[in-house]
């Protein structure tokens, strides 16, 4: 059986969102590609 496991990446809301209030979805979509990457 395989075991998975959890990996808890704590981002804080200020590199989330931009200056305006609004998310920050290229940064989001850059964190998330940098995670994909190090988990292969």
């Amino acid at each position: 059986m395989k075991h998975n496991q959890t990996i808890v990446i704590k981002i804080g809301t200020s590199s989330l969102t931009l200056p305006t209030g609004q998310i920050a979805i290229a940064t989001i979509a850059s964190l998330v590609e940098t995670i994909c990457l190090l988990r292969s």
